[in-house]
């Protein structure tokens, strides 16, 4: 996104069911049913593991596209476990070994990996 600030409204539904509104836009995150929750969307770890896959795979596609490499699409495993978030990322397209690997380095610095990287100050506004 440019730089315009990032609005969300995230309001209870019921226990941990939540629904999450953007744009316009609505969709729900809850916990699973063995922690507690119903299980009507991801929960907000997955949704954050999500960002950050959605985000590099936009960004390595932007990138390709403007280059005019044949990046066809971009398919990303991640697992987070304690600290650590492990990506496997599969680039589909008849692309080089070079190319495979700017894209990679590419996608390392998308929006989303750069925020987590860097670590944002979280402020409460009563």
């Amino acid at each position: 996104m440019s730089g315009e600030p990032i609005l969300v409204n995230v309001r209870t539904v019921d226990g941990f069911h939540h629904e999450i509104r953007f744009r316009g836009r609505t969709f729900e995150a809850d916990e699973p049913s063995t922690a507690g929750g119903t299980d009507h969307g991801p929960a907000p770890e997955e949704m954050l593991l999500g960002a950050l896959g959605s985000s590099m795979a936009i960004t390595m596609l932007v990138y390709a596209g403007r280059k005019r490499w044949p990046l066809e699409a971009v398919e990303l495993d991640l697992r987070q476990s304690g600290e650590t978030i492990q990506k496997l990322i599969r680039l589909r397209g008849d692309l080089d070994s070079d190319q495979r690997s700017r894209l990679l380095h590419v996608g390392d610095h998308c929006p989303v990996q750069r925020m987590l990287s860097r670590g944002l100050r979280v402020e409460t506004l009563a």
